[in-house]
């Protein structure tokens, strides 16, 4: 009676029962690999649009190049974010914005750097001027002309601070600015000379104009108020007014006349 007491118990139920389960698992892996083949082999993981938008200057082929996707490449090669940030490396793109919808759908959205100005070519070609600096050639086609045209720039650098501080400017403050100039000086490295439509000349530094912008038609209504038909506006550490010498205003008279002739 006791030798049958001392007999273990039998364990193989126990191990036929781990035998199944991996079995199980491994099952479930082939039938996953298996679709996951069937998968990547369908159209279901291949891009089979791409949408681009919001671009106006940067053409879609350069923003396709730069995305490094096209239709029929696999939808997860590249996620949302690396797409955006291969499309915001352009240089007249400010950002984007990329979505992936499933199955095979991809939208681009690109903010371009606004206009602030424009310029002209030598050869006479405009230019519109992008709060970046850059200059893009305008084809054939009617422009208004809405914001200031810049002229005399030679330094590319200066420019484009130029370019960037007008951006930050709400355009209501440049509807008058006719012309921008750069007039250097030791004193005032960064000094223009802004022309408006209403014949006033504002001397001003590119440091300056953010704050000095905003009350420049204030002084010309003055001005105007008391017959006063043009002058030079002084916005550097203190504002003043000095009204044209006579002998301008004849020759704007004369000019005028001619005009009206």
């Amino acid at each position: 009676m006791a030798s049958r007491m001392n007999i273990p118990a039998m364990r193989e139920p126990r191990m036929r029962t781990r035998r199944n389960r991996r079995l199980i698992v491994l099952l479930i892996l082939f039938f996953i690999t298996i679709l996951l083949l069937l998968f990547f082999h369908s159209s279901y993981s291949r891009i089979t649009s791409i949408q681009v938008a919001g671009n106006v200057y940067v053409s879609e082929a350069e923003i396709l190049e730069a995305s490094g996707i096209r239709p029929d490449d696999y939808f997860f090669t590249a996620s949302s974010e690396t797409i955006r940030k291969r499309v915001a490396a352009i240089e007249i793109v400010e950002d984007a914005f990329v979505k992936k919808k499933f199955p095979g759908q991809v939208f681009i959205e690109v903010k371009e750097y606004p206009e602030v100005a424009y310029q002209v070519t030598p050869e006479g070609k405009l230019e519109v001027i992008l709060a970046n600096g850059s200059a893009i050639p305008i084809e054939d086609k009617p422009v208004v002309i809405d914001k200031p045209i810049l002229t005399g720039w030679t330094d590319q650098e200066m420019k484009s601070r130029l370019a960037a501080t007008l951006a930050q400017i709400s355009p209501e403050f440049l509807t008058d600015i006719s012309e921008i100039k750069p007039d250097p000086s030791k004193a005032y490295p960064d000094k223009i000379v802004m022309y408006t439509r209403s014949f006033f000349q504002i001397e001003t530094t590119i440091g300056k104009l953010p704050e000095k912008i905003k009350g420049y038609r204030l002084i010309i209504k003055n001005q105007m108020d008391q017959g006063v038909r043009g002058g030079i506006i002084m916005m550097l550490e203190v504002d003043r007014f000095r009204p044209y010498p006579d002998d301008v205003q004849a020759d704007e008279d004369e000019e005028e006349a001619g005009d009206v002739r």
